[in-house]
């Protein structure tokens, strides 16, 4: 059969969603909803950037992540939970949290070729 292994590179993936979304947009109703994600997103993708993230996909209000970097990616994420701690006291009637999981783990290899990262079944909702 093929031989796998690791190839001693090493991924880092962060997944972030908002914690009950559906009950956010119920509340809020469609036109504020859409600018809260909007801001959201921004939010996100600012600290992304700002640490040297890959934006691998978005569903809804979730981000998958990619880092060469665990450390960048844990700074990601306390980076975006104080950007949601600072939202929460400018609008105290947005109560929103966002629940962020970080992974790390060696890119495995098929017969020498990197396999492919099956990134479509990723549940983009951290474990609580």
């Amino acid at each position: 059969g093929p031989l796998i292994r690791p190839t001693g590179r090493v991924l880092t993936l962060l997944v972030s969603d908002i914690v009950e979304s559906t009950v956010a947009a119920a509340r809020l109703g469609d036109v504020r909803w859409v600018g809260v994600l909007q801001a959201h997103n921004a939010l996100i993708r600012e600290q992304v950037r700002r640490h040297g993230g890959i934006e691998i996909k978005t569903s809804g209000d979730g981000f998958l992540v990619s880092f060469t970097s665990a450390r960048q990616a844990v700074l990601t994420g306390l980076a975006v939970q104080r950007a949601m701690a600072a939202h929460r006291l400018a609008f105290p009637d947005n109560d929103l949290h966002v629940r962020i999981g970080v992974h790390t783990g060696e890119v495995l290899e098929e017969d020498g070729e990197p396999l492919p990262l099956d990134l479509t079944e990723v549940p983009l909702e951290p474990a609580a």
